[in-house]
């Protein structure tokens, strides 16, 4: 309800911008407490598409997302420029938390919208638990940002996720 409420916020500040002849540039930012789902996020997809001007900063903790929450992330992501993450209190790089129950099919997706967007803030990509704890896995993004004759992956036990998001990175490649 309040992500539809922030549309209107938005075009009255676009409008009153264009008024006062200044450049209108709105960056919506949202922090971890947030836990934004597939609903707002398709909203937040919405007001994107329909507000050229507007941009959206996410965190970098989605592990208390469900599949479907993984999914419209990896959609909104698709945005390119206009939405990136970002790690807490606006630190410009960290670790992409992602949930232990994703599919490999949307860690996979969301992975090849991080390389797609060029989302240089993301390090790496953790696979875990909601309690936070040992992760499951994590990628170092890093090395897949290379190029394939470049790319060189040591010997490392990263599990069914850890090879999702591995592969997603790279398909832009093929």
């Amino acid at each position: 309800e309040q992500v539809q409420d922030m549309e209107e916020v938005v075009r009255d500040a676009i409008r009153s911008a264009k008024k006062s002849r200044q450049k209108a540039e709105p960056i919506l930012v949202f922090g971890a407490a947030n836990r934004l789902q597939r609903s707002h996020l398709s909203h937040l997809l919405g007001l994107v598409d329909r507000n050229p001007e507007v941009s959206v900063r996410l965190p970098l903790d989605w592990r208390g997302a469900g599949d479907k929450d993984v999914q419209a992330l990896s959609n909104l992501l698709a945005k390119r420029s206009r939405v990136t993450l970002q790690g807490p209190r606006g630190r410009s790089s960290g670790q992409l938390k992602l949930p232990i129950d994703a599919s490999c099919n949307a860690l996979g997706d969301l992975s090849e919208a991080l390389a797609v967007t060029n989302q240089s803030g993301v390090d790496s990509v953790s696979v875990e638990g909601t309690m936070g704890g040992v992760p499951e896995c994590v990628i170092d993004l890093a090395p897949l940002r290379l190029t394939c004759q470049e790319l060189v992956l040591s010997r490392r036990k990263v599990a069914d996720e850890g090879c999702a998001i591995a592969c997603g990175f790279v398909r832009p490649w093929v």
